[in-house]
Protein backbone atom coordinates (compact mmCIF):
# COMPACT_ATOMS: atom_id res chain seq x y z
CA UNK A 1 0.00 0.00 0.00
CA UNK A 2 1.37 3.39 -0.71
CA UNK A 3 2.16 6.09 2.06
CA UNK A 4 -0.39 8.40 0.29
CA UNK A 5 -3.20 5.95 0.22
CA UNK A 6 -2.43 5.10 4.16
CA UNK A 7 -2.58 8.61 4.70
CA UNK A 8 -5.73 8.88 3.35
CA UNK A 9 -7.12 6.12 4.97
CA UNK A 10 -5.80 7.12 8.31
CA UNK A 11 -6.94 10.36 7.95
CA UNK A 12 -10.35 9.01 7.20
CA UNK A 13 -10.34 7.11 10.22
CA UNK A 14 -9.28 9.84 12.19
CA UNK A 15 -12.78 11.76 10.94
CA UNK A 16 -15.09 8.89 11.52
CA UNK A 17 -13.46 8.13 14.98
CA UNK A 18 -13.61 11.76 16.11
CA UNK A 19 -17.40 11.96 14.92
CA UNK A 20 -17.88 8.59 17.06
CA UNK A 21 -16.53 10.41 19.87
CA UNK A 22 -18.48 13.72 19.54
CA UNK A 23 -21.69 11.85 19.48
CA UNK A 24 -20.22 9.92 22.69
CA UNK A 25 -18.89 13.76 24.22
CA UNK A 26 -22.71 14.92 23.15
CA UNK A 27 -24.59 11.87 25.17
CA UNK A 28 -22.41 12.60 28.32
CA UNK A 29 -23.31 16.01 28.12
CA UNK A 30 -27.10 16.04 27.53
CA UNK A 31 -27.18 13.30 30.20
CA UNK A 32 -25.13 15.31 32.39
CA UNK A 33 -25.76 18.95 32.18
CA UNK A 34 -28.80 18.95 29.31
CA UNK A 35 -30.45 21.55 27.55
CA UNK A 36 -30.01 24.79 29.89
CA UNK A 37 -27.59 27.67 30.85
CA UNK A 38 -24.91 25.84 31.41
CA UNK A 39 -24.51 24.28 28.39
CA UNK A 40 -26.03 27.45 26.48
CA UNK A 41 -23.23 29.35 28.17
CA UNK A 42 -20.34 27.07 26.98
CA UNK A 43 -21.71 26.92 23.77
CA UNK A 44 -22.43 30.72 23.35
CA UNK A 45 -18.98 31.34 24.64
CA UNK A 46 -16.86 29.00 22.37
CA UNK A 47 -18.77 29.98 19.28
CA UNK A 48 -16.47 32.52 18.11
CA UNK A 49 -12.76 31.60 19.25
CA UNK A 50 -13.79 28.16 17.87
CA UNK A 51 -14.81 29.85 14.63
CA UNK A 52 -11.58 31.68 14.34
CA UNK A 53 -9.53 28.11 15.01
CA UNK A 54 -11.97 26.73 12.03
CA UNK A 55 -11.03 29.44 9.88
CA UNK A 56 -7.29 29.43 10.65
CA UNK A 57 -7.38 25.25 9.95
CA UNK A 58 -8.97 26.24 5.97
CA UNK A 59 -6.53 29.42 5.64
CA UNK A 60 -3.18 27.50 6.59
CA UNK A 61 -4.41 24.71 4.41
CA UNK A 62 -5.57 26.67 1.69
CA UNK A 63 -3.20 29.38 1.05
CA UNK A 64 -0.21 28.48 3.01
CA UNK A 65 0.25 25.15 2.39
CA UNK A 66 -0.03 25.58 -1.38
CA UNK A 67 2.61 28.45 -1.10
CA UNK A 68 5.13 26.27 1.28
CA UNK A 69 4.88 23.34 -1.52
CA UNK A 70 5.34 25.95 -4.31
CA UNK A 71 8.66 27.28 -2.59
CA UNK A 72 9.93 24.53 -1.68
CA UNK A 73 11.38 23.04 -5.12
CA UNK A 74 13.74 26.59 -5.29
CA UNK A 75 14.94 26.24 -1.36
CA UNK A 76 12.59 28.93 -0.59
CA UNK A 77 10.04 26.74 1.24
CA UNK A 78 12.70 26.40 4.48
CA UNK A 79 13.00 30.29 4.85
CA UNK A 80 8.98 30.96 4.50
CA UNK A 81 8.06 28.28 6.65
CA UNK A 82 10.30 29.98 9.49
CA UNK A 83 8.67 33.14 8.76
CA UNK A 84 5.58 31.49 8.61
CA UNK A 85 5.59 29.92 12.38
CA UNK A 86 7.23 32.76 13.74
CA UNK A 87 4.36 35.22 12.40
CA UNK A 88 1.43 32.61 13.27
CA UNK A 89 2.04 31.69 16.49
CA UNK A 90 2.38 35.97 17.38
CA UNK A 91 -0.74 36.64 15.39
CA UNK A 92 -2.50 33.70 17.42
CA UNK A 93 -1.91 35.02 20.30
CA UNK A 94 -2.60 38.76 19.29
CA UNK A 95 -6.31 37.04 18.50
CA UNK A 96 -6.54 35.65 21.71
CA UNK A 97 -5.45 38.90 22.95
CA UNK A 98 -7.94 40.87 21.18
CA UNK A 99 -10.64 38.87 21.36
CA UNK A 100 -10.51 38.58 25.22
CA UNK A 101 -10.58 42.31 24.86
CA UNK A 102 -13.71 42.58 23.06
CA UNK A 103 -15.56 40.05 25.01
CA UNK A 104 -14.53 41.95 28.03
CA UNK A 105 -15.82 45.65 26.64
CA UNK A 106 -18.93 43.84 25.62
CA UNK A 107 -19.93 42.50 28.65
CA UNK A 108 -19.75 45.87 29.67
CA UNK A 109 -23.01 46.34 27.75
CA UNK A 110 -24.74 42.83 28.16
CA UNK A 111 -23.39 40.49 30.77
CA UNK A 112 -21.58 37.47 29.71
CA UNK A 113 -23.38 34.05 29.89
CA UNK A 114 -21.30 31.87 32.34
CA UNK A 115 -18.87 34.90 33.59
CA UNK A 116 -16.26 36.56 32.32
CA UNK A 117 -13.91 33.79 33.43
CA UNK A 118 -15.64 31.70 31.32
CA UNK A 119 -14.69 34.17 28.12
CA UNK A 120 -10.82 34.46 29.71
CA UNK A 121 -10.45 30.08 29.30
CA UNK A 122 -12.60 30.17 25.74
CA UNK A 123 -9.79 32.68 24.05
CA UNK A 124 -7.20 30.77 25.71
CA UNK A 125 -8.43 27.90 23.80
CA UNK A 126 -8.29 29.88 20.79
CA UNK A 127 -4.95 31.35 20.74
CA UNK A 128 -3.81 27.49 21.96
CA UNK A 129 -6.08 25.55 19.15
CA UNK A 130 -4.49 28.55 16.51
CA UNK A 131 -0.87 27.77 17.57
CA UNK A 132 -1.89 24.42 17.17
CA UNK A 133 -2.73 24.67 13.73
CA UNK A 134 0.20 26.84 13.00
CA UNK A 135 2.60 23.88 13.80
CA UNK A 136 0.31 21.27 11.88
CA UNK A 137 1.10 23.57 8.83
CA UNK A 138 4.85 22.18 9.29
CA UNK A 139 3.82 17.92 9.84
CA UNK A 140 1.45 18.69 6.53
CA UNK A 141 4.53 20.22 4.70
CA UNK A 142 6.44 17.11 5.26
CA UNK A 143 3.33 14.68 4.50
CA UNK A 144 2.95 13.99 8.30
CA UNK A 145 -1.06 13.44 7.74
CA UNK A 146 -1.54 10.88 10.91
CA UNK A 147 -0.32 12.97 14.34
CA UNK A 148 -2.72 16.14 13.17
CA UNK A 149 -5.19 14.06 12.53
CA UNK A 150 -5.86 11.83 15.40
CA UNK A 151 -4.48 14.95 17.97
CA UNK A 152 -8.18 16.49 17.19
CA UNK A 153 -9.57 13.01 19.23
CA UNK A 154 -8.52 15.09 22.36
CA UNK A 155 -11.13 17.47 22.30
CA UNK A 156 -14.34 15.15 22.16
CA UNK A 157 -12.63 12.62 25.11
CA UNK A 158 -11.68 15.63 27.10
CA UNK A 159 -15.25 16.71 27.04
CA UNK A 160 -16.62 13.33 27.94
CA UNK A 161 -14.00 12.70 30.75
CA UNK A 162 -15.33 16.47 31.97
CA UNK A 163 -18.94 15.12 31.62
CA UNK A 164 -18.66 12.04 33.24
CA UNK A 165 -16.00 12.62 36.12
CA UNK A 166 -17.50 13.05 39.99
CA UNK A 167 -17.28 16.77 39.62
CA UNK A 168 -20.31 19.02 39.04
CA UNK A 169 -20.51 19.83 35.45
CA UNK A 170 -20.83 23.62 34.58
CA UNK A 171 -19.66 25.93 31.38
CA UNK A 172 -16.53 26.25 33.16
CA UNK A 173 -15.89 22.71 33.71
CA UNK A 174 -16.88 22.03 30.07
CA UNK A 175 -14.31 25.21 28.81
CA UNK A 176 -11.71 24.09 30.75
CA UNK A 177 -11.63 20.69 29.65
CA UNK A 178 -11.78 22.50 25.98
CA UNK A 179 -8.18 24.27 27.06
CA UNK A 180 -7.12 21.33 28.53
CA UNK A 181 -7.18 19.28 25.07
CA UNK A 182 -5.71 22.13 22.94
CA UNK A 183 -2.51 23.08 25.24
CA UNK A 184 -2.14 18.90 24.87
CA UNK A 185 -2.78 18.81 21.30
CA UNK A 186 -0.43 22.07 20.86
CA UNK A 187 2.07 19.99 23.09
CA UNK A 188 2.01 16.98 21.19
CA UNK A 189 2.53 18.93 17.79
CA UNK A 190 5.37 20.73 18.96
CA UNK A 191 7.53 18.39 20.41
CA UNK A 192 6.52 16.07 17.27
CA UNK A 193 7.57 18.88 15.05
CA UNK A 194 10.23 18.64 12.65
CA UNK A 195 13.91 19.49 13.93
CA UNK A 196 14.31 22.07 11.22
CA UNK A 197 10.96 23.81 11.84
CA UNK A 198 12.55 26.44 13.89
CA UNK A 199 10.22 29.71 13.71
CA UNK A 200 11.73 33.15 12.97
CA UNK A 201 12.26 35.10 16.05
CA UNK A 202 11.19 37.73 16.26
CA UNK A 203 8.35 37.30 14.04
CA UNK A 204 8.62 39.28 10.62
CA UNK A 205 4.63 39.91 9.93
CA UNK A 206 4.93 42.61 7.85
CA UNK A 207 6.96 40.64 5.38
CA UNK A 208 4.25 37.68 5.46
CA UNK A 209 1.59 40.77 4.96
CA UNK A 210 1.16 39.34 0.89
CA UNK A 211 0.79 35.73 1.84
CA UNK A 212 -1.68 36.27 4.56
CA UNK A 213 -3.73 38.93 2.16
CA UNK A 214 -4.40 35.79 -0.03
CA UNK A 215 -6.01 34.25 3.29
CA UNK A 216 -8.79 36.72 2.91
CA UNK A 217 -10.75 34.78 0.45
CA UNK A 218 -10.73 31.24 1.92
CA UNK A 219 -11.78 32.47 4.76
CA UNK A 220 -14.51 34.68 3.68
CA UNK A 221 -15.64 31.17 1.41
CA UNK A 222 -15.79 28.90 4.51
CA UNK A 223 -17.44 31.96 6.73
CA UNK A 224 -21.16 29.41 7.00
CA UNK A 225 -19.19 26.25 8.35
CA UNK A 226 -17.54 27.90 10.77
CA UNK A 227 -19.42 31.53 12.12
CA UNK A 228 -22.87 30.11 11.95
CA UNK A 229 -22.79 29.55 15.67
CA UNK A 230 -21.71 32.85 16.35
CA UNK A 231 -24.98 34.13 15.11
CA UNK A 232 -26.74 31.86 17.04
CA UNK A 233 -24.83 32.75 20.51
CA UNK A 234 -26.73 36.32 19.23
CA UNK A 235 -30.14 35.17 18.66
CA UNK A 236 -30.94 33.04 21.16
CA UNK A 237 -30.03 35.78 23.92
CA UNK A 238 -33.77 36.61 23.09
CA UNK A 239 -34.65 32.84 23.32
CA UNK A 240 -35.39 31.09 26.51
CA UNK A 241 -32.98 29.02 27.69
CA UNK A 242 -32.04 25.67 26.00
CA UNK A 243 -31.98 27.48 22.53
CA UNK A 244 -28.61 27.53 21.85
CA UNK A 245 -28.48 24.25 23.66
CA UNK A 246 -30.74 22.23 20.84
CA UNK A 247 -28.83 24.02 17.90
CA UNK A 248 -25.31 22.95 19.17
CA UNK A 249 -27.02 19.50 19.30
CA UNK A 250 -28.51 19.37 15.99
CA UNK A 251 -25.22 20.91 14.57
CA UNK A 252 -23.24 18.23 16.23
CA UNK A 253 -25.59 15.03 14.90
CA UNK A 254 -25.31 16.43 11.48
CA UNK A 255 -22.59 17.83 10.63
CA UNK A 256 -20.61 15.22 11.15
CA UNK A 257 -22.47 12.64 8.65
CA UNK A 258 -22.10 15.30 5.83
CA UNK A 259 -18.00 15.57 6.40
CA UNK A 260 -17.80 11.69 6.15
CA UNK A 261 -20.12 11.06 3.80
CA UNK A 262 -18.62 13.70 1.04
CA UNK A 263 -15.24 14.91 2.41
CA UNK A 264 -13.12 11.33 1.58
CA UNK A 265 -14.52 11.33 -2.04
CA UNK A 266 -14.24 15.50 -2.37
CA UNK A 267 -10.88 14.87 -1.49
CA UNK A 268 -9.36 12.54 -3.55
CA UNK A 269 -11.15 14.19 -6.26
CA UNK A 270 -9.77 18.00 -5.85
CA UNK A 271 -6.11 17.15 -7.73
CA UNK A 272 -8.19 15.55 -10.98
CA UNK A 273 -10.23 18.72 -10.67
CA UNK A 274 -7.39 20.66 -10.63
CA UNK A 275 -5.52 18.59 -13.56
CA UNK A 276 -8.97 19.13 -15.78
CA UNK A 277 -8.96 22.79 -15.01
CA UNK A 278 -5.23 23.07 -15.50
CA UNK A 279 -5.84 21.20 -19.48
CA UNK A 280 -9.17 23.50 -20.04
CA UNK A 281 -10.80 20.03 -20.57
CA UNK A 282 -13.91 21.57 -19.58
CA UNK A 283 -16.48 18.92 -21.17
CA UNK A 284 -14.35 16.71 -18.53
CA UNK A 285 -14.27 19.13 -15.85
CA UNK A 286 -17.93 19.55 -15.71
CA UNK A 287 -18.82 15.69 -16.13
CA UNK A 288 -16.65 14.60 -13.11
CA UNK A 289 -17.96 17.70 -10.75
CA UNK A 290 -21.54 16.33 -11.96
CA UNK A 291 -20.27 12.99 -11.05
CA UNK A 292 -18.94 13.70 -7.61
CA UNK A 293 -22.55 15.57 -6.62
CA UNK A 294 -24.65 12.74 -7.65
CA UNK A 295 -22.16 10.03 -5.60
CA UNK A 296 -22.62 12.54 -2.73
CA UNK A 297 -26.38 12.54 -2.96
CA UNK A 298 -26.67 9.08 -3.45
CA UNK A 299 -25.34 8.98 0.21
CA UNK A 300 -26.74 12.04 1.71
CA UNK A 301 -30.50 12.05 0.80
CA UNK A 302 -31.31 8.57 1.98
CA UNK A 303 -29.58 9.44 5.69
CA UNK A 304 -31.25 12.57 5.64
CA UNK A 305 -34.89 10.71 4.84
CA UNK A 306 -33.94 8.31 7.14
CA UNK A 307 -33.39 10.32 9.94
CA UNK A 308 -36.21 12.34 8.99
CA UNK A 309 -38.81 9.36 9.45
CA UNK A 310 -36.52 8.01 12.83
CA UNK A 311 -35.22 11.33 14.40
CA UNK A 312 -37.74 11.03 17.50
CA UNK A 313 -36.84 7.58 18.88
CA UNK A 314 -33.24 7.94 17.57
CA UNK A 315 -33.03 10.70 19.94
CA UNK A 316 -34.50 9.05 22.38
CA UNK A 317 -32.16 6.05 22.59
CA UNK A 318 -29.09 8.32 22.03
CA UNK A 319 -29.64 10.89 24.41
CA UNK A 320 -32.83 10.93 26.22
CA UNK A 321 -31.39 9.88 30.00
CA UNK A 322 -30.58 11.91 32.73
CA UNK A 323 -31.15 16.02 32.37
CA UNK A 324 -32.19 15.25 29.25
CA UNK A 325 -35.97 14.79 29.42
CA UNK A 326 -38.71 13.71 26.97
CA UNK A 327 -39.81 17.46 26.21
CA UNK A 328 -35.80 18.38 25.36
CA UNK A 329 -36.34 14.91 23.07
CA UNK A 330 -39.34 16.31 21.61
CA UNK A 331 -38.05 19.77 20.96
CA UNK A 332 -34.52 18.43 19.21
CA UNK A 333 -36.45 16.20 17.33
CA UNK A 334 -38.81 18.94 15.44
CA UNK A 335 -35.23 21.31 14.71
CA UNK A 336 -33.64 17.98 13.14
CA UNK A 337 -36.23 18.40 10.26
CA UNK A 338 -34.49 21.54 9.30
CA UNK A 339 -30.81 20.54 10.14
CA UNK A 340 -31.19 16.76 8.21
CA UNK A 341 -32.75 19.04 5.17
CA UNK A 342 -29.62 21.41 5.45
CA UNK A 343 -26.75 18.66 6.00
CA UNK A 344 -27.54 17.70 2.26
CA UNK A 345 -26.68 20.63 1.47
CA UNK A 346 -23.44 21.21 3.45
CA UNK A 347 -22.28 18.11 1.77
CA UNK A 348 -22.89 19.20 -1.64
CA UNK A 349 -21.43 22.97 -0.90
CA UNK A 350 -18.65 20.84 0.51
CA UNK A 351 -18.01 18.77 -3.27
CA UNK A 352 -18.91 22.31 -5.11
CA UNK A 353 -16.69 24.38 -3.74
CA UNK A 354 -13.66 22.37 -4.58
CA UNK A 355 -14.35 23.59 -8.14
CA UNK A 356 -14.17 26.73 -7.53
CA UNK A 357 -10.39 26.07 -6.24
CA UNK A 358 -9.76 24.04 -9.12
CA UNK A 359 -10.58 27.20 -11.29
CA UNK A 360 -8.53 29.52 -8.75
CA UNK A 361 -11.92 31.47 -8.46
CA UNK A 362 -11.30 32.06 -4.49
CA UNK A 363 -13.32 35.64 -4.62
CA UNK A 364 -16.48 33.67 -6.14
CA UNK A 365 -16.38 31.06 -3.44
CA UNK A 366 -15.99 34.07 -1.52
CA UNK A 367 -18.88 35.99 -2.23
CA UNK A 368 -20.76 33.09 -1.80
CA UNK A 369 -19.39 32.52 1.82
CA UNK A 370 -20.14 36.13 2.84
CA UNK A 371 -23.81 36.07 1.03
CA UNK A 372 -24.65 33.15 2.77
CA UNK A 373 -23.29 33.76 6.47
CA UNK A 374 -25.23 37.39 5.87
CA UNK A 375 -28.71 36.29 4.76
CA UNK A 376 -28.13 33.31 7.68
CA UNK A 377 -28.05 36.43 10.04
CA UNK A 378 -30.73 38.33 8.45
CA UNK A 379 -33.03 35.10 8.04
CA UNK A 380 -32.25 33.62 12.07
CA UNK A 381 -33.32 37.87 13.08
CA UNK A 382 -36.28 37.31 10.65
CA UNK A 383 -37.53 33.98 11.70
CA UNK A 384 -37.08 34.58 15.35
CA UNK A 385 -40.73 34.99 16.33
CA UNK A 386 -40.92 30.94 15.61
CA UNK A 387 -38.36 30.59 18.27
CA UNK A 388 -35.33 28.02 17.68
CA UNK A 389 -37.30 26.28 14.66
CA UNK A 390 -37.17 29.96 13.09
CA UNK A 391 -33.76 29.46 13.34
CA UNK A 392 -33.47 26.07 12.20
CA UNK A 393 -35.68 27.49 8.95
CA UNK A 394 -32.97 30.33 8.54
CA UNK A 395 -30.06 27.49 8.99
CA UNK A 396 -31.58 25.26 5.64
CA UNK A 397 -32.45 28.74 3.77
CA UNK A 398 -28.69 29.87 4.25
CA UNK A 399 -27.10 26.80 2.81
CA UNK A 400 -29.95 26.31 -0.14
CA UNK A 401 -28.67 30.42 -1.29
CA UNK A 402 -25.13 29.02 -1.16
CA UNK A 403 -25.37 26.18 -3.32
CA UNK A 404 -27.52 28.36 -5.49
CA UNK A 405 -24.95 30.85 -5.64
CA UNK A 406 -21.80 28.36 -6.23
CA UNK A 407 -24.32 26.12 -9.27
CA UNK A 408 -25.01 29.77 -10.80
CA UNK A 409 -21.13 30.58 -11.03
CA UNK A 410 -20.10 27.32 -11.96
CA UNK A 411 -23.02 27.39 -14.87
CA UNK A 412 -21.51 30.76 -15.86
CA UNK A 413 -17.99 29.17 -15.79
CA UNK A 414 -18.22 25.76 -17.41
CA UNK A 415 -21.71 25.17 -18.11
CA UNK A 416 -24.58 23.05 -16.78
CA UNK A 417 -23.90 20.83 -14.09
CA UNK A 418 -26.97 19.43 -14.99
CA UNK A 419 -27.98 17.02 -18.17
CA UNK A 420 -30.07 14.72 -18.95
CA UNK A 421 -28.25 12.02 -17.63
CA UNK A 422 -27.93 14.11 -14.57
CA UNK A 423 -31.79 14.28 -14.06
CA UNK A 424 -32.38 10.89 -14.72
CA UNK A 425 -29.56 9.81 -12.00
CA UNK A 426 -31.43 12.60 -9.35
CA UNK A 427 -34.55 11.22 -10.43
CA UNK A 428 -33.86 7.78 -9.25
CA UNK A 429 -31.59 9.21 -6.15
CA UNK A 430 -34.87 11.04 -4.87
CA UNK A 431 -37.56 8.25 -5.59
CA UNK A 432 -34.90 5.77 -3.51
CA UNK A 433 -34.96 8.49 -0.71
CA UNK A 434 -38.58 8.95 -0.59
CA UNK A 435 -39.13 5.11 -0.38
CA UNK A 436 -36.44 4.99 2.12
CA UNK A 437 -38.27 8.09 4.23
CA UNK A 438 -41.45 6.15 3.70
CA UNK A 439 -40.62 2.49 4.52
CA UNK A 440 -38.65 3.75 7.79
CA UNK A 441 -41.66 5.24 9.09
CA UNK A 442 -44.58 2.90 8.00
CA UNK A 443 -42.63 0.24 9.62
CA UNK A 444 -41.99 2.27 12.73
CA UNK A 445 -45.87 2.80 13.15
CA UNK A 446 -46.72 -0.91 12.38
CA UNK A 447 -44.07 -2.05 14.86
CA UNK A 448 -44.72 0.20 18.34
CA UNK A 449 -48.53 -0.54 17.95
CA UNK A 450 -47.77 -4.01 17.70
CA UNK A 451 -44.95 -4.94 19.80
CA UNK A 452 -45.43 -3.64 23.52
CA UNK A 453 -42.74 -0.53 24.75
CA UNK A 454 -39.44 -1.08 26.19
CA UNK A 455 -35.85 0.17 25.05
CA UNK A 456 -35.30 -3.18 23.75
CA UNK A 457 -38.52 -2.86 21.35
CA UNK A 458 -37.25 0.80 20.03
CA UNK A 459 -33.46 -0.86 19.10
CA UNK A 460 -35.01 -4.22 17.43
CA UNK A 461 -37.77 -1.41 15.39
CA UNK A 462 -35.01 0.87 14.64
CA UNK A 463 -33.23 -1.37 13.01
CA UNK A 464 -35.66 -3.52 11.40
CA UNK A 465 -36.85 0.03 9.78
CA UNK A 466 -33.59 0.61 8.64
CA UNK A 467 -32.66 -2.72 7.23
CA UNK A 468 -36.08 -2.69 5.21
CA UNK A 469 -35.23 0.76 3.76
CA UNK A 470 -31.45 -0.19 3.24
CA UNK A 471 -33.12 -3.28 0.80
CA UNK A 472 -35.51 -1.19 -0.61
CA UNK A 473 -32.88 1.36 -1.41
CA UNK A 474 -30.69 -0.78 -3.39
CA UNK A 475 -31.97 -0.54 -6.75
CA UNK A 476 -32.11 2.87 -7.27
CA UNK A 477 -29.02 3.10 -5.74
CA UNK A 478 -27.16 1.15 -8.07
CA UNK A 479 -29.30 2.42 -11.12
CA UNK A 480 -27.76 6.25 -10.11
CA UNK A 481 -24.28 5.28 -9.59
CA UNK A 482 -24.24 3.72 -12.99
CA UNK A 483 -25.04 7.25 -14.45
CA UNK A 484 -22.77 8.87 -12.23
CA UNK A 485 -20.04 7.66 -13.86
CA UNK A 486 -18.56 10.55 -16.22
CA UNK A 487 -19.20 9.67 -20.34
CA UNK A 488 -15.50 10.81 -20.31
CA UNK A 489 -13.42 9.43 -17.44
CA UNK A 490 -10.74 11.04 -16.85
CA UNK A 491 -7.67 9.39 -16.32
CA UNK A 492 -6.19 9.49 -12.64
Amino acid sequence: MSARRRNELATTGAIIANAFLGLGAQVAIAARVGPGRELDAFLAATAAPLAIVGLGVSAFSGVILPALSRRAAPGGGASLEAEFLGSGVAVAAAIGVLGLAVSQIAALAAPLRGGRLLSVIAWAVATAGLAAQVVTVSHHFRHRFVLPAYTTMLFPIALGVAALGPWSVSARTLAAAYLAAALFQLLLLTITAPAEARPHWPPRIRAMAGLLRGVVPVVLATLPSTVFAVSDAFWTRRLPHGAMSYLGLATRLTVPIAGIATTGVATVASPILARLAADRATSQLRAELGALVLRSLVVLLPLAALGAALRAPLVHLTLERGAFGAADRDALAALLLWFLAGMVLVGTSNVVIRAFYALERPRAAATAGVTSTLSYVVLSGVLLPMGVYGIGLAYCLAWVVTVGIQCVFLNRTIGPLVGRRELHAAGWVLAGAAAVGAAATAVWRLWTEWVAGGIERDVAGVGLATLIAAALYVVPARAALRLSVPAQEPVP
